[in-house]
């Protein structure tokens, strides 16, 4: 199962590139990848959430591996919704 990402603006500031939009869990952990050499920056906040305790990890997979240009999520369940502001490069 893979996470869902609704991009709902993308632009250039400066040297990165920052991407905003919408990402759904459709599993406990997950990875996304933006298609940026490395993710310098990340602002996430809850949409609408049945869980505590999620955990969104820059460069790295959802198990704290790393994976230099994904965000790996995980303590999440199928339904959850996090805003997400990546900001990269």
């Amino acid at each position: 199962m893979a996470y869902t990402f609704t991009a709902a603006a993308s632009t250039v500031f400066g040297n990165q590139r920052i991407i905003q939009g919408v990402l759904t869990a459709d599993a406990t952990s997950g990875v996304v990848s933006f298609g940026l050499g490395t993710i310098t920056h990340v602002q996430w906040s809850p949409k609408s959430m049945s869980t505590t305790g999620v955990r969104v990890r820059m460069n790295a997979s959802a198990a704290n591996v790393a994976s230099v240009g994904d965000l790996g999520v995980s303590g999440a369940v199928n339904g959850d919704e996090l805003f997400v502001m990546i900001h990269g490069r």
